[in-house]
């Protein structure tokens, strides 16, 4: 049973959170919606099979705006947030990985915004980005006038990662917006790009990128994670399947600076022979091509901590938020 707050004015905001065999971390994001300053909030753990230690761990939190459901079978992240917007009761919902956290005012200030501009936005905000490397706050710039949202999040044009980011974490989106694109079943990686990019290709659906940092993301953990899994075909066959989605030059900027990281060393002169014909016929830029070759030549982890150093450590300690 859903408890709603004294002021019935305020509209329910779902938190939905699927996680699997990580009791610990689930428990510190839950935490983190649970102290939300927002008082009209329920939050929906979806358990992704069988886990019976966060079984465990969630009956321990004592809050009745707390649900949480074990499914009877592993159905992946993707159908798993599917499955927790579908057991929500909230107007707008918001989803939280298990391995990040919300600040305080994270739904307080986003409901402010999507009050003043309606259902029809997707909120985004800035975001804490947390790594054993660094600190640091993304994105660091917004779209610019007529950038469309695959432009602005996969044309780089700086060399590393946090110039231009939308975070799963990060952002709010209406259940009716919601109902409309959904996380595709199925899908191995990109789930959350998909969602952005068919999102963006749909009429009278907007985005709004808000100022406030409001969630931390903790990146390059040693934890497992969907965007860990290296498949350079698969994702060489998801873009080419989806090509329609991605404007301007923005299938090149993504071969060059995502897809081109999941390359292993000895599959290079394979992946070059089917990226760059493709990339050539897609106007990829100059910088595209420098990145794509850069991040051949420096490698994984070489490349994380030239990334650090570059960007050199924030004075403000962040990760203390």
């Amino acid at each position: 049973m859903i408890k709603f707050s004294p002021n019935s004015s305020l509209p329910l905001v779902s938190a939905v959170i699927p996680t699997r065999n990580r009791p610990e971390l689930v428990v510190r994001a839950v935490r983190s919606a649970l102290a939300q300053t927002y008082p009209n909030l329920e939050v929906v753990v979806i358990i992704d099979g069988p886990d019976r230690s966060t079984v465990e761990a969630l009956s321990d939190i004592y809050d009745d705006r707390l649900r949480f459901f074990e499914l009877s079978n592993s159905v992946g992240g993707a159908q798993a947030r599917n499955e927790g917007v579908r057991r929500s009761c909230g107007e707008w919902i918001g989803f939280l990985d298990d391995d990040d956290e919300w600040l305080p005012d994270k739904i307080w200030k986003q409901i402010e915004i999507a009050n003043r501009l309606g259902k029809e936005f997707i909120i985004c905000s800035r975001m804490i980005v947390i790594s054993p490397n660094t600190n640091d706050v993304w994105p660091k710039r917004f779209p610019k006038n007529g950038e469309s949202i695959s432009e602005y999040l996969l044309n780089r044009t700086r060399f590393f990662k946090g110039e231009a980011q939308i975070q799963t974490s990060s952002f709010l989106i209406s259940k009716d917006i919601f109902d409309r694109v959904k996380f595709r079943s199925g899908l191995k990686k990109h789930q959350d790009l998909d969602l952005y990019l068919r999102a963006a290709n749909l009429d009278g659906i907007k985005f709004f990128f808000d100022e406030n940092i409001l969630s931390k993301w903790y990146i390059e953990q040693s934890i497992p994670t969907v965007s860990q899994n290296k498949d350079w075909r698969y994702t060489l066959d998801w873009a080419s399947e989806n090509s329609h989605l991605f404007e301007g030059s923005s299938l090149s900027g993504f071969l060059a600076s995502q897809a081109s990281t999941e390359i292993p060393p000895e599959s290079i002169s394979i992946a070059l022979r089917l990226y760059i014909p493709i990339m050539m016929r897609n106007n990829a830029r100059p910088i595209d091509y420098a990145i794509l070759f850069l991040i051949l030549l420096i490698r994984g982890e070489y490349r994380r901590k030239v990334s650090g150093f570059i960007r050199n450590i924030p004075k403000r300690n962040y990760a203390s938020l």
